[in-house]
């Protein structure tokens, strides 16, 4: 049975998306215009503050042309 603690998970999550958007070179003004989100709310969301839905997440795995998976690949 795994533990997976939840709130490391979306920590882990919100690294990744802003690991994916640098590797782009997208600013996080520009991702979330792609997105269609505020910036600030990008960026609480980056910074673990705030969260997106299973459909924003989709998107934003379209926008850095990955599979939504790979937003939970983690190195860590």
């Amino acid at each position: 049975m795994y533990n997976q603690e939840p709130e490391k998970v979306i920590a882990q999550l919100a690294r990744k998306i802003a690991q994916l958007r640098k590797k782009r070179n997208l600013t996080q003004e520009k991702l979330a215009e792609l997105i269609d989100v505020g910036r600030e709310h990008l960026s609480k969301v980056e910074t673990n503050k705030r969260r997106f839905s299973i459909e924003k997440l989709v998107i934003i795995a379209n926008v850095l042309e990955v599979q939504v998976r790979d937003l939970f690949t983690f190195d860590d």
